[in-house]
C-alpha cells in the first residue's frame, strides 16, 4: 500500500506526512486491523527510529494507536516486533510529544490481559 510504502521514505517531510495520515486512520477501530493485515506494523517500528524527530512523533503516534486494537494479528505483531520496547524508550526522549505517544501506546497495550506479564518483564 502507498502510504505504507511512503512512511519509510528518506524525505522526513513525506514520512512524516504518511505516518500522519496512518496515525489518523488507525484512530478508527476498522482500520487498525486493515493496517495490520496490510503489514503496516513492521514498516511503523522500523521507521520510529528515524533520525527525523517528526517521523518518530507520527510512526511513534501511529503505532501508539495500532496498541489500541482488539485483533491480535496486531498487538501481537507490535509485541513480536519490539514495539513495546520502543514506546517505553520514547518515554525518556527529549521531546515531550514522543514521551506523551509512548505513555499513550504503553498505557493501550496494558489494556489487553495476554500482553500485561510481557510488559511488566520489559520494565
Amino acid at each position: 500500500p502507498p502510504l505504507i510504502t511512503h512512511m519509510q521514505s528518506e524525505d522526513m517531510f513525506i514520512a512524516s506526512q504518511s505516518s500522519a495520515c496512518l496515525a489518523n486512520l488507525a484512530e478508527i477501530e476498522e482500520n487498525q486491523l486493515i493496517i495490520a493485515k496490510d503489514g503496516g506494523i513492521r514498516p511503523c517500528i522500523s521507521v520510529m527510529r528515524s533520525r527525523y524527530v517528526e517521523v518518530q512523533r507520527e510512526s511513534g503516534r501511529l503505532l501508539a494507536n495500532l496498541c489500541a486494537s482488539n485483533a491480535e494479528v496486531a498487538t501481537g505483531a507490535i509485541i513480536g516486533g519490539g514495539g513495546h520496547h520502543l514506546l517505553a524508550s520514547y518515554l525518556l526522549s527529549q521531546d515531550t510529544a514522543c514521551q506523551r505517544v509512548g505513555a499513550f501506546g504503553i498505557g493501550n497495550l496494558c489494556t489487553h490481559n495476554q500482553h500485561r506479564v510481557t510488559l511488566l518483564k520489559a520494565g
